[in-house]
């Protein structure tokens, strides 16, 4: 079993169904592919089910039948429990910088070697998404990006919330959400956002929350770091996003080079 490095747990999940052009979908293909993710010890983050509860494995090989996949397990076991339990797990990592995702249905718990592990049948389909509008930049203090979103206070009380974008990219935004202040769960769904780039009109999306991870910042300020994804983002909007962000990329370079 591995321990947990402080930034794995940090891949959204993103809805595979989405990107039909880039789904791996020959057996073959996948199970050479799963090979190369062992050989290489690559760490993953593993989704258990649409919970959000999630830790950090990594693919041990392939069972002796060929048809199936062993992950390590986790290194605490409550989460081993859930995850036997689980309709299926969801494996997030990057390869080469190449995003691969994936689904297992049904995980048991295996030995192997005598240590513990999880089996399960080779996943259908494996996301493998190389496409530069989902590059992911942090969002600088120096060109800060907020959303505001229409929510719910635990009291059930509507509340407008406007919270600090923390990273960017065409396919969605992390947040900061401070303690007790809405209503937030992985798979909420926030319409009529607005978006705030610098130096423009707010863009109206809606957000789907996809993760959500504790985060503690230097000074011990503790926080949830939410992933959201964008539902039916517009063309125009993809652009404004993608200007922000080549923007940030170039204002990077030119203090890298002193240009």
């Amino acid at each position: 079993m591995i321990e947990r490095p402080p930034d794995v747990q940090r891949f959204d999940v993103l809805n595979q169904e989405s990107f039909p052009d880039f789904l791996v979908q020959d057996r073959r293909a996948i199970a050479q592919l799963l090979q190369t993710l062992a050989e290489r010890h690559v760490l993953m983050s593993a989704h258990i089910g649409e919970h959000g509860a999630s830790f950090v494995t990594t693919v041990l090989g392939m069972g002796a039948d060929g048809a199936s996949v062993i992950l390590d397990a986790s290194a605490e076991e409550r989460l081993n429990d859930r995850a036997s339990r689980a309709a299926h797990l969801i494996c997030v990592t990057r390869l080469d910088g190449i995003r691969i995702q994936f689904r297992v249905t049904t995980p048991q718990r295996i030995e192997l070697d005598g240590l513990p592990a999880l089996g399960a049948p080779l996943p259908e389909s494996v996301l493998r998404l190389q496409r530069r509008e989902f590059f992911r930049i942090a969002v600088p203090m120096t060109s800060p990006v907020s959303c505001t979103i229409a929510a719910t206070t635990p009291n059930r009380e509507p509340v407008s919330v406007k919270l600090r974008v923390i990273d960017i990219s065409s396919g969605g935004i992390a947040v900061l959400i401070p303690p007790d202040t809405f209503n937030c769960s992985v798979g909420m769904e926030f319409e009529d956002s607005q978006l705030q780039l610098p130096d423009t009109d707010p863009i109206t999306v809606t957000l789907k929350v996809r993760n959500m991870i504790n985060s503690t910042s230097r000074h011990g300020v503790t926080a949830l770091r939410a992933g959201c994804e964008f539902l039916g983002l517009s063309g125009k909007a993809n652009i404004r996003i993608q200007r922000y962000i080549f923007q940030v990329q170039r204002e990077r370079r030119a203090l890298e080079t002193g240009d």
